[in-house]
């Protein structure tokens, strides 16, 4: 049962970071920039795999939300 139910909290937080991530789109978009569903699970998934390594935790997506809104309208 607790399986479970951590199973669930991580999911539903899975959730609620994509779709925080997704509404960068919205910002973005002026630059011509569009990150897809693929896009925006591979930098969950790679975030996730660097806090895995590092020890750390994170309980929300709000890191990605700022880098991806400080870099959309660099040249690079």
């Amino acid at each position: 049962m607790k399986n479970s139910i951590d199973l669930f909290q991580r999911n539903l937080l899975y959730k609620e970071v994509f779709n925080d991530v997704i509404q960068c789109n919205e910002v973005t978009r002026e630059y011509g920039l569009k990150l897809s569903d693929k896009d925006v699970k591979e930098i969950i998934d790679t975030r996730n795999i660097a806090l895995q390594k590092s020890g750390r935790i994170e309980f929300n997506g709000q890191i990605i939300n700022k880098i991806i809104t400080a870099f959309c309208d660099s040249p690079y």
